[in-house]
């Protein structure tokens, strides 16, 4: 689970905590639910105002977080080079 405040300094140490992102949604707005589950991309998508999965962007360095994302329509970012769970 990750806090906005830790979504924040990856983006600015990406060099792209400038762009002019609408917000961050975090674990803590998705009733602590975790990455995998299906309500908290139902969350983060009614309190985004967003209808269109597609239309979601989510990104991680967990291989794993990224398929549940992607399952559920979401494009999807996989940040560096080796997924943070197996090392592969």
């Amino acid at each position: 689970a990750s806090a906005s405040e830790h979504a924040a300094r990856c983006m600015a140490k990406l060099g792209v905590g400038g762009l002019p992102w609408q917000g961050i949604i975090d674990t803590r707005a998705c009733s602590l639910e975790s990455k995998h589950a299906r309500s908290s991309f139902e969350a983060a998508m009614r309190i985004a105002g967003a209808t269109d999965p597609a239309a979601c962007l989510f990104c991680d360095d967990s291989v794993k977080n990224i398929q549940a994302a992607s399952a559920f329509g979401w494009r999807t970012v996989l940040v560096g080079r080796t997924d943070r769970d197996t090392g592969a």
